[in-house]
């Protein structure tokens, strides 16, 4: 069998393409997205992951999935982006065009589209507040949305937990999006910008041990740690339950700081 995974370069994809692979539901992987070097890179740790199953792995274009048994189409969950930034949806002080959001519900179903991200807390395509959205943008003055992929999320919730905060995926979208405003200079780097993060980073543990590890916490039966590429991947490091280790493994001499003087327990 011949499964072509498009958007292979994102979470969701990679980790379809990974799994399709362990449990050997195919003899040929092909690896699509926008991200060619991203995607070529998962080619290569995959075929050497399963040298030994006689698996085909590789990346390539549209036009390579000729012959195709199975395509995979990975996406999140971004129906207000659809709407709103796509197809011109607009509040219009109440009067908004509803044929035009059962139109697309209607697409969603007719298609058995489901939202699929590692943002769980909004993996939603049929958001209830979406006039409430549609209301707050056009009291921003037009306010714009923005999607952002799960690589894009994971990336960015690690740069926060590395400032010694943490929050969840969901929550880490926002700062994502600010990376993205940035890049399209809707926002200029001179302003301030809040972005909410409301989730406690143990509400997801789980994605981050497999950011850091390779390791997926949630499959049935735990597969081999696959290399790590994230930018701020941080694997954890083993150390005695001692409070000298412990530091020295932060790189600080507790001999040489105020806390020399305490009792060590």
């Amino acid at each position: 069998m011949k499964v072509s995974v498009i958007g292979a370069a994102g979470a969701v994809g990679s980790a379809a393409a990974f799994h399709i692979g362990a449990q050997r539901l195919a003899e040929e992987i092909l690896l699509i997205d926008i991200k060619p070097n991203v995607v070529q890179q998962h080619a290569m740790d995959m075929s050497t992951a399963f040298s030994d199953l006689g698996i085909v792995v590789r990346a390539g274009t549209y036009s390579d999935m000729t012959g195709s048994d199975l395509v995979i189409n990975a996406a999140g969950a971004n129906t207000l982006y659809e709407l709103y930034t796509k197809q011109g949806l607009r509040w219009n002080a109440g009067r908004y065009n509803r044929d035009c959001v059962q139109a697309y519900l209607k697409h969603l179903d007719d298609t058995n589209y489901k939202p699929c991200t590692v943002a769980s807390a909004i993996e939603i395509s049929r958001p209830v507040s979406l006039p409430k959205a549609l209301r707050a943008l056009e009291a921003m003055n037009n306010g714009v949305v923005r999607q952002v992929t799960d690589e894009m999320i994971l990336e960015h919730r690690a740069m926060v937990a590395k400032t010694g905060f943490g929050c969840e995926p969901a929550s880490a979208a926002s700062v994502a999006g600010l990376h993205l405003l940035l890049q399209e200079q809707v926002v200029s780097p001179g302003e301030t910008v809040v972005c909410i993060l409301t989730g406690h980073e143990l509400k997801d543990p789980d994605a981050t041990v497999k950011y850091h590890t390779g390791l997926d916490m949630k499959a049935a039966t735990i597969p081999p740690a696959r290399p790590v590429h994230g930018k701020y991947a941080n694997r954890p490091i083993r150390v005695p339950d001692d409070v000298r280790a412990i530091c020295k493994a932060l790189g600080v001499d507790i001999d040489k700081t105020p806390l020399a003087g305490l009792p060590c327990r």
